[in-house]
């Protein structure tokens, strides 16, 4: 499977809405990121220190848990982590990564901040960042490849 898939690509398939994530280190587990973009530049958040993957940077969001869809997922995450609430929008991509940890597939949806004061509980540091500085940040290796495209169409809306 390609690190990433998009729309029109033939092996594109819709984030699966309800599927129980939990199950052995084999089992993909499903996991949501927000590309939250104001005034030309994009969110990203810094893990903190008790988390795994300490320090990496990421598009925020989190697990899909069962019962709920991926943009439910995310609301929820951004409410929990963040305390923003977003609208969410259309899917952006997807990205798989390996880690030691276990098997990921992030779906990645647009999102739009609504409303709530920035508050950081599973992070220690947030930037708005312009999507062509991207690669500037050490990002989880499942991130990279929609840094990547965001990149890409940050590019092309240039043209």
């Amino acid at each position: 499977m390609a690190p990433f898939l998009t729309p029109g690509e033939p092996n594109f398939k819709k984030p699966i809405a309800r599927r129980v994530y939990f199950g052995n280190e084999n089992t993909v587990k499903i996991v949501t990121a927000a590309i939250i973009e104001m005034d030309g530049r994009v969110l990203i958040a810094r893990r903190a220190p008790h988390s795994k993957l300490a320090g990496k940077w990421e598009f925020p969001g989190g697990k899909v848990e069962e019962g709920e869809s991926p943009e439910q997922c995310l609301e929820r995450e951004l409410l929990e982590e963040l305390r923003i609430q977003t609208v969410i929008g259309e899917h952006f991509c997807s990205s798989e990564h390996q880690y030691e940890h276990g098997k990921f597939r992030v779906e990645a949806f647009f999102a739009q901040y609504s409303g709530g004061k920035m508050v950081l509980n599973d992070h220690d540091k947030v930037e708005w960042v312009d999507p062509d500085d991207l690669e500037r940040y050490e990002l989880l290796p499942a991130d990279i490849p929609i840094a990547r495209m965001l990149t890409q169409r940050h590019d092309s809306s240039k043209s």
